[in-house]
């Protein structure tokens, strides 16, 4: 499956070459004054946590349901990510503000993923930080781990 997003939407390309477009003139808002026009949820699949943008959009009878920004070809490989998710998650978002102001955008959505408000950009190096950090308290408890693991085997 190819994902691609540009001015008048975001855009699949399926393995049959069927193609799904989401325009963003067709995006509707929110009936729940509580709940932003575009959200970020997380959602929890199997042993894998998944962050989605939402937005609604109306389904071929005209009800507008929530729909996700995808960047997985198959719900089975949901820990799989496209090389330029975020890139495109970004740019994504960027669109909707641009062609889309009347749209309210949930302002975790920026922080999330890594969107700066201002420029709309996505931060490479702040996600490139926060990987980083996580991967030593991964490391760092590891480390304890074994080291109290030595302790008590030793020990017995």
């Amino acid at each position: 499956m190819q994902i691609y997003v540009d001015e008048i939407g975001l855009h699949y390309v399926h393995r049959d070459s069927k193609k799904t477009s989401f325009l963003y003139d067709k995006f509707q808002k929110s009936d729940n004054r509580m709940i932003s026009d575009v959200f970020h949820k997380t959602i929890r699949r199997g042993k894998y946590i998944v962050f989605k943008i939402v937005f609604f959009y109306p389904n071929e009878k005209g009800n507008v349901r929530q729909q996700f920004f995808q960047t997985k070809a198959d719900a089975l490989f949901a820990y799989i990510f496209a090389r330029n998710e975020a890139e495109l998650e970004a740019f994504f978002i960027k669109n909707i503000v641009q062609h889309r102001p009347d749209l309210q955008i949930d302002k975790d959505i920026f922080k999330y993923h890594y969107i700066d408000e201002k420029t709309l950009v996505f931060d490479r190096a702040k996600r490139k930080k926060t990987t980083i950090s996580t991967l030593y308290i991964i490391l760092i408890v590891t480390i304890v781990f074994v080291f109290l693991m030595i302790i008590f085997l030793n020990n017995n």
